[in-house]
């Protein structure tokens, strides 16, 4: 009866190795994020758009690509035919997209999700043909900086592609430069640490406070506040939603199957 219980209490744990291959998969999907958003601008993207194959800025994106998943395969050669792969699929997601972005634009939504989907499902498949030792990283130091690297530039994109699918027409009036996106990633900051710290009380004093702020202002149109807060409402979302899959990241790994056996 004990052996049964031990068994049963086994089972809620997937093994040695299948936490180094998720805890790889965090860390290549964190170098993935910091290549595809934060060292390729919207330029780089417009010009990938207009020419295809025939840009400059795809190949200086694969550059860096390149490098920046050099530092895993120069650390373990065993990684370097799927570095190879890595290379040789962003390429071809990223030719694909802007050619389909630029037959139909409509769909850049679409795109977005299924150009991140492809790459990412290419890093799992990466991760989990390894047989690697420990990281020298504890997990939650990588789903933390995961968690604050999705929330800036992705998260942005991420919105103004939701509110341009759904023509919600952005605000006319003169602003700071920058203003929206800087209040946007302040309070994605201060969502995403009161959901780590479980304070969901104060998330709704954030919403509601900010809401206050925006009506109290009779220059705006109605127009102009509703697409305020449709910003907000998906910007706190995006938070919430990254806050709590990085909050109990590993209990939600227990609803997968092929990890918790």
């Amino acid at each position: 009866m004990n052996f049964s219980l031990v068994r049963e209490d086994e089972k809620k744990k997937p093994d040695r190795e299948m936490e180094v291959t998720i805890d790889f998969f965090l860390l290549l999907l964190l170098l993935h994020i910091i290549g595809d958003f934060y060292l390729q601008s919207e330029k780089m993207c417009e010009n990938k758009r207009q020419k295809g194959i025939k840009s400059k800025c795809l190949y200086l994106h694969l550059g860096i690509i390149t490098l920046v998943f050099a530092a895993p395969a120069i650390c373990c050669h065993t990684f370097i035919p799927w570095f190879a792969l890595i290379i040789l699929s962003h390429s071809v997601i990223d030719i694909g997209k802007s050619y389909f972005e630029k037959k139909y634009p409509r769909y850049t939504l679409y795109y977005f999700f299924g150009d991140q989907l492809l790459h990412w499902a290419i890093l799992a498949i990466c991760a989990s043909a390894l047989a690697l030792p420990a990281l020298p990283f504890q997990r939650q130091f990588l789903l933390l900086i995961l968690g604050f690297a999705l929330l800036f530039k992705p998260t942005n994109i991420l919105i103004t592609l939701v509110l341009r699918q759904l023509n919600v027409t952005p605000r006319t009036e003169k602003t700071l430069p920058s203003a929206g996106h800087l209040i946007g990633n302040i309070e994605r900051i201060l969502t995403f640490v009161l959901v780590l710290l479980e304070q969901y009380s104060a998330i709704g004093f954030l919403i509601a406070a900010k809401s206050i702020m925006r009506f109290r202002d009779n220059k705006q149109t109605t127009v102009s506040t509703e697409y305020v807060l449709c910003g907000t409402l998906l910007s706190i979302g995006c938070a919430f939603i990254t806050g709590i899959c990085i909050r109990y990241f590993d209990r939600i790994l227990t609803l997968l199957p092929f990890i918790y056996r």
